[in-house]
């Protein structure tokens, strides 16, 4: 119980000042009466009346003292520990990314958050509104301000973990948006805060708690995984196989890594893992004979039995096709060496003045040069003149522009750090409407994508010469990252999808939807504009991909998680704010009430008895009530 108001003791002195009018002797009237025998009681009266006597029981007195002592605590503005409930409007974000299903006290962090959500629930009060709202891949609405318990029940049940990341930043702003338009409003974040920016929650605007799922966990990943070099000799087919894996323990790790091909087991390797380390490891010779009804799936797993399982397992399968055609337009070795590191590429060069539009390339890169019109295609730019086509208006030269922050989630950046190079001197890029800044830097964009119907471009606005890029070990991943996420867009598409963000696919048909069907059964429909279809999915596995234009034959697309972040299970203790470090408070809705409203009503109930009592009832005949 704390005060807010101590110097309302100062009005205790009301009550000797009370007690006191009792003490003092009454004026009375002086008459001559034959006789004092019916005047017993006005006589000691008068004697207990005399100053500083003993003073009788008085249920007078006593009320007034109640009610001087209710007044002055409500002047105290008592406040008392109880739970805020009355009247509140909780707003709960649930995280339901893959890390919530790292193993937690016999079940995964997602089921002990539903289950202390549910028991939370039940215990609220009728006066109390909860909102849900669902933290995955994308912030949705799952229940609005209801205190209707079995609704909130079943939105709790409705809720399932996704093979994919959160987006918690959206989920927040939407949670305050809300708690903008009622009256006592509360956030309650519960997640377990994994990836998280720090700064998300620095200088909260409503009161805010959470309830951290965060635990002790150790976690072996498998971040990428692509089929290369497919060759046949004496013996069958054979896949070389790269693997980037990380180890997100405290301690260095071997692990065998086993390969099956339609569920058959055909070979196993082994992988070691420094503390803390992430490598790629190329493994050559994988067995790979597929038959008429093979889907073709090549999958590798991490034998190993850590906290996060979902990301011991990945799948791959080869190339459509013999390879993808890139063409280069200019001279710069640096490129073409990096292209020629790519594998299941068909690479080649021209001079500018050779080019002409409608070549046919599946991807074409222009370095210092862009034609005047471009025909439907993907194409990479590096300090180009400015065009309509191009997602962006170049304008003047800038000097050392300096990155300034990236899309660390887009597939074309993955395991890439572009505040590690320079750029020594750049174009000034203006993004257009529906364009996307990948890199962005102090005085201008330094990577801008865009897509116009099949037109797919990306503009660098430097000269690889004008930059320490080509020196970095980031190059040649980037170059990698491109050719990858341009080879989805043409035939020869791999069908490596990731369960994070939008992926293009192909689609040979003049169908307008396809279906995608997932191993555990679930169909998706999506529909198909000019040969592509924008896929989005958030289950890690297999699926069948079945276009509606009579054709029986079905494609085979596998999915992925390959997310660092959401694989650094690791707990949580505390995160950065504008003030300093500070500790995640654990999930607590405790507080401290006013009662002075209750006080005073107490009061006034006094007041009221002691009206009652006096005019209807008579004072004289409570002692004797009260004796009995």
């Amino acid at each position: 119980m704390t005060l807010s108001n101590p110097i309302a003791f100062a009005f205790t002195a009301i009550i000797p000042i009370i007690i006191a009018f009792y003490l003092l002797k009454l004026r009375r009237k002086k008459l001559i009466v034959s006789s004092t025998f019916f005047w017993t009681e006005m006589v000691q009266d008068l004697q207990a009346n005399v100053p500083f006597q003993k003073l009788r029981w008085n249920i007078l007195l006593f009320l007034q003292l109640l009610i001087a002592v209710a007044i002055i605590a409500a002047m105290l503005d008592l406040n008392v520990k109880a739970a805020l409930n009355e009247g509140q409007r909780t707003i709960i974000i649930i995280d339901t990314s893959a890390s919530m299903q790292t193993r937690l006290d016999g079940g995964t962090r997602f089921s002990k958050a539903i289950s202390d959500l549910r028991a939370y629930c039940s215990n609220l009060s009728h006066r109390e509104q909860v909102l849900i709202i669902e933290a995955g891949e994308y912030a949705k609405l799952q229940l609005d301000f209801t205190s209707n318990l079995p609704a909130i029940q079943r939105a709790l049940d409705s809720l399932k973990p996704r093979d994919a990341g959160s987006d918690l930043a959206t989920a927040y702003e939407f949670a305050r948006s809300r708690a903008r338009e009622v009256d006592k409003p509360m956030i309650v974040v519960v997640s377990d805060f994994s990836g998280i920016n720090e700064d998300l929650f620095s200088n909260p605007e409503y009161p805010l708690s959470f309830h951290d799922l965060s635990s002790s966990a150790e976690n072996l990943a498998i971040l990428d995984f692509n089929i290369t070099g497919e060759s046949r000799d004496d013996t069958g087919g054979n896949v070389n196989a790269f693997m980037i894996f990380r180890n997100f323990t405290a301690t260095a790790r071997t692990c065998p890594v086993e390969f099956y091909l339609d569920g058959k087991l055909v070979d196993v390797r082994s992988v070691t893992l420094d503390s803390g380390s992430k490598e790629g490891k190329l493994f050559r010779g994988i067995p790979y004979n597929p038959d008429s009804k093979s889907n073709g799936v090549l999958e590798a797993k991490l034998d190993i039995n850590d906290d996060f399982q979902l990301d011991n397992i990945a799948y791959a399968i080869p190339p459509l096709t013999e390879g993808m055609t890139v063409l280069v337009v200019g001279e710069n070795q640096f490129l073409i060496n990096a292209l020629s590191g790519v594998p299941g590429i068909r690479l080649f060069q021209i001079a500018q003045s050779q080019y002409i539009p409608g070549a046919g390339y599946d991807l074409t890169f222009f370095t210092g040069y862009a034609p005047n019109s471009l025909s439907p295609g993907s194409y990479v730019f590096f300090n180009p003149p400015n065009r309509d086509y191009l997602p962006c208006s170049v304008g003047e030269q800038v000097e050392y522009p300096r990155v300034t922050d990236w899309n660390d989630r887009h597939p074309m950046l993955r395991f890439v750090n572009p505040g590690s190079f320079n750029v020594f001197a750049a174009q000034k890029l203006t993004p257009k409407p529906g364009s996307l800044t990948l890199i962005d830097g102090n005085n201008t964009p330094l990577m801008v994508y865009g897509e116009r119907g099949n037109l797919r471009t990306l503009v660098f606005p430097f000269s690889l010469n004008n930059s320490d890029l080509i020196t970095r070990p980031t190059f040649p991943i980037l170059i990698f990252n491109l050719v990858s996420f341009f080879r989805s867009h043409v035939r020869s598409g791999s069908g490596n999808l990731r369960t994070q963000g939008i992926t293009s696919v192909w689609v040979d048909s003049d169908a307008e939807t396809l279906k995608l069907i997932g191993d555990d059964g679930i169909e998706l429909t999506f529909p198909v504009d000019a040969g592509h279809a924008f896929i989005d999915v958030d289950k890690v596995g297999i699926y069948t991909m079945k276009i509606d234009d009579g054709d029986d034959s079905d494609r085979i697309l596998v999915a992925n998680l390959f997310d660092e972040k959401e694989s650094d299970v690791a707990a949580r203790t505390s995160f950065s704010t504008t003030a300093g470090i500070g500790e995640i408070r654990r999930f607590d809705v405790q507080g401290e009430k006013r009662i002075w409203k209750w006080l005073a009503i107490v009061a006034l109930l006094i007041l009221t008895g002691e009206w009652y009592f006096y005019h209807r009832k008579g004072f004289g005949n409570i002692p004797k009530l009260l004796t009995g």
